[in-house]
């Protein structure tokens, strides 16, 4: 039964991460029949919503569980659903984590008050690990395994296919000041154990905005311990035609300073085979009868090309110049 309890708590800390609850107040009420293995608990959160637990021994010996989530905060969303699982015996002894099986799924999901699409899912417990087997939610699909004993290392895969940039920012940033648009895919990958978490992350978009940076692509590559991550082989491409490889250093746990995070990494502009002067220019000749037309663009390096990202200032890193000779 310790087992059991173990593993329903370390499904409540996979679907709310400890930062979530880090500086919560919250009431709590029910039963608990070790017994008969019975659990009934209501967790209020109070101004960041509810959740209901339950779980019951079936006649067949099978274990069903029910959570049930209304209004639920995390992070920057307000989170509803309904989530039932059941737990099957495969073995003669029920008590050995090697004899269970089980399946999750859920109804009535909301995301900041929008259906998406429901939870659905496999699992399997051997040789003390829970494997993870076809998992899924919104827009988000994961696999691997977590250990069930110290020190509780993990391996876990996630897919992301085409999700909302506002949602994924605001994943990473507290208050986000500005809007963006696009689609997010690729994948991240978690490994280690709960005291030191290997990160590693292959993130792209196309043809979408941050604040005032339109771009036709964008590269993020990430990797490190949590927290401190290294951006590294990134780039982006602006509708202008310009684009930028990026690198540098990222905290995760300082999300109040993550746009300052930004604009300290290191952009230079992504020109092959030329030199690193302090401008380029970038000419355009356009050759009709009676004159000639030459418009030139003008890059400074030493300064930040994502600067107006970050500002309501112009960024003054672009000079234009158009001349016409007769």
């Amino acid at each position: 039964m310790n087992f059991k309890i173990t593993l329903f708590v370390l499904g409540l800390c996979f679907l709310f991460p400890v930062d979530s609850f880090s500086k919560d107040v919250f009431s709590f009420d029910g039963r608990v029949d070790l017994e008969k293995e019975q659990i009934e608990l209501k967790l209020d959160f109070l101004d960041r919503g509810m959740l209901f637990v339950k779980s019951a021994r079936q006649e067949d010996s099978n274990l069903s569980v029910l959570l049930d989530i209304e209004h639920f905060k995390a992070f920057k969303f307000d989170i509803s659903s309904e989530i039932k699982g059941l737990i099957e015996y495969s073995g003669k002894e029920k008590d050995t984590p090697d004899a269970l099986l089980g399946r999750f799924w859920s109804d009535y999901t909301l995301l900041n008050y929008q259906p998406i699409r429901e939870l659905t899912g496999h699992f399997e417990v051997k040789d003390q690990k829970l494997y993870l087997r076809s998992f899924s939610v919104g827009n988000v699909s994961f696999n691997g395994a977590v250990a069930l004993v110290s020190p509780y290392n993990v391996d876990l895969a996630f897919n992301l296919s085409m999700i909302e940039m506002n949602d994924f920012i605001d994943f990473w940033m507290t208050d986000r000041p500005y809007d963006s648009g696009g689609l997010v895919s690729g994948t991240i990958g978690v490994a280690g154990n709960l005291n030191k978490i290997y990160l590693k992350g292959r993130l792209e978009s196309h043809e979408g905005f941050i604040k005032k940076i339109r771009f036709n692509s964008l590269y993020l590559n990430v990797n490190g311990f949590y927290p401190n991550l290294e951006v590294f082989d990134s780039s982006i491409a602006e509708k202008e035609g310009l684009s930028f490889k990026f690198s540098g250093p990222i905290d995760l746990s300082d999300k109040e300073n993550f746009k300052k995070q930004i604009k300290e990494l290191t952009f230079m502009l992504d020109v092959k085979g030329s030199d690193s002067n302090a401008e380029w220019t970038i000419k355009k000749y356009n050759n009709e009868k009676g004159g000639s037309d030459t418009t030139e663009l003008k890059y400074f390096l030493q300064n930040n090309p994502i600067s107006g990202l970050l500002s309501n200032e112009g960024s003054g890193v672009l000079g234009v110049e158009r001349r016409i000779s007769f």
